[in-house]
């Protein structure tokens, strides 16, 4: 209720703010409004959206009670949420509206947010398998939302101007509201015929998720995501791998083509830094963009790596040493971060040094430094707690988490040094391409070298990690 009161405050304060100027192309807008529907669309396909604990479950599986009667209550928070963020997200876009817009439009996207949930509602009642269903929607809404965005960006296709995008806004939002009631009455009426096997896997990956994050631990969410996500597929075509060590390497390549979406993000990412170059001048947020994306896209298919960290005996099956393991799995994600970092860096700096070739050898040597980040990534283990307390002004903040985030971004942030100044000054030649080939081979090498030259290198770390954790909480102090 407070939430609600908030948002009708802040748009009678931003229409009464809002100007008749404004200059915005609607292509954005529309990138901006398909990006808003597959972040709700994902998050329902994560948690149900309608799900009941384990409690209610056994008992709708064992009585004759209501279905409706048990989910209304979730029905009712659901299409509540999409209330919500369909109006915050009108909210956003006010400021760039004209000021004879601003209801109509607050009106149009609670009424859009409504319709988005319960139509997400109502497709876990409808559908056998909804979380596809919901994931692969949100995933073309999220590439289209993208395509949008690039186009207008790049000039192929800009939209005409948001002014005056609504001309009769009371139509427009009649009909947003009536589509909205008719898809919330569809769904309510059919609450009755939910299957128990949709709440069930709702209730599992809510479970997952809160428990991931009740815990503060990223790792935790990561595995039990994963194991869930193999465990519901069912792989229909078996293909032969062949023999001896290669069988891993041909296993990664199996899980690869096992994974179409996560190859279609893999391949929008490299785009992610051009984007960020054409938005901002801040070459820091350049530079940071390019990383973090470059670690997203790797870290998609190293999941077989964390599997065989967290189970060693899989390398004794296979006759092989643990270091030997990690090698043949490190194969694939380098490829994959050498391609990734050829084609981004070559978009992000191609058109600024006029020199493609350069560009694109930058990004061949600052490959296997971003897999050496991702695949650190992967072997982290969980988030420890008993970690040195950092002690703020306003109270003590655990150390753990922080220091598991920096173990995926410290060695590629080391590795890719070169690469980010060049980035960040937009400034390339062969001295930077020679410095990052000798960065990307010693943060890789230093990775998989054998475990036994490396206890001096473990030690540093640690007494490293610890003065930082102290430091921080002296200066906090202080």
């Amino acid at each position: 209720m407070f939430l609600l009161v908030a948002i009708v405050t802040a748009a009678r304060t931003l229409a009464a703010a809002t100007s008749d100027g404004s200059d915005l192309p609607s292509s954005l807008l529309l990138a901006a409004t398909l990006g808003c529907f597959a972040v709700i669309l994902a998050i329902a396909a994560a948690f149900g959206p309608l799900s009941a604990p384990p409690a209610a479950l056994t008992w709708l599986a064992t009585s004759p009670v209501s279905r409706r009667g048990l989910l209304l209550p979730r029905f009712a928070a659901v299409v509540t949420a999409g209330a919500v963020a369909g109006a915050l997200f009108a909210i956003l876009v006010l400021p760039y509206l004209p000021a004879r817009d601003s209801v109509a439009l607050v009106g149009l996207g609670l009424a859009l947010g409504v319709t988005t949930a319960a139509g997400a509602a109502l497709t876990q009642v409808v559908v056998r398998r909804p979380e596809r269903l919901l994931r692969g929607t949100a995933a073309v809404a999220g590439l289209a939302a993208f395509a949008t965005a690039f186009a207008d960006i790049s000039g192929f296709w800009s939209g005409p101007p948001v002014r005056g995008l609504l001309p009769g806004g009371a139509p427009w939002v009649v009909g947003a509201v009536l589509t909205g009631l008719v898809v919330v009455a569809a769904a309510y009426a059919r609450l009755e015929a939910v299957r128990l096997p949709a709440l069930r896997a709702a209730a599992a990956s809510a479970a997952a998720l809160t428990g991931g994050i009740g815990a503060a631990d990223p790792g935790l969410l990561s595995r039990v995501t994963e194991d869930r996500r193999w465990q519901q597929r069912r792989l229909r075509v078996r293909i032969p791998l062949p023999p001896g060590s290669l069988a891993v390497v041909g296993h990664d390549l199996l899980t690869f083509f096992r994974q179409p979406g996560r190859v279609v993000v893999w391949t929008t990412l490299a785009a992610v830094p051009w984007l960020l170059a054409s938005l901002s001048e801040s070459e820091t947020l350049r530079a940071a963009g390019w990383l973090l994306a470059g670690l997203l896209a790797t870290g998609q298919f190293t999941g077989n790596v964390r599997y065989d960290m967290d189970r060693p005996t899989i390398a004794r099956l296979i006759g092989v040493t643990d270091r030997r393991l990690l090698i043949f799995r490190s194969v694939l994600p380098t490829v994959l971060a050498v391609a990734w970092s050829t084609g981004s860096v070559m978009l992000a700096l191609a058109p600024d040094t006029g020199n493609v070739t350069t560009a694109a050898l930058l990004g061949l040597t600052a490959g296997p430094a971003v897999a050496a980040g991702a695949l650190r990534s992967a072997r982290r283990s969980f988030v420890r707690h008993d970690y040195p307390l950092i002690v703020t002004p306003m109270g003590v903040v655990p150390s753990g988490p922080f220091v598991w985030a920096g173990q995926a971004v410290d060695l590629a942030l080391l590795g890719t040094a070169p690469t980010l100044i060049a980035l960040a000054t937009r400034d390339v030649d062969l001295r930077t391409i020679v410095a990052q080939a000798v960065f990307s081979a010693l943060a890789l090498g230093l990775f998989l070298r054998p475990a036994g030259r490396s206890q001096w290198a473990q030690g540093l770390v640690r007494r490293g990690w610890a003065m930082i954790a102290r430091a921080v909480t002296v200066i906090w102090r202080l």
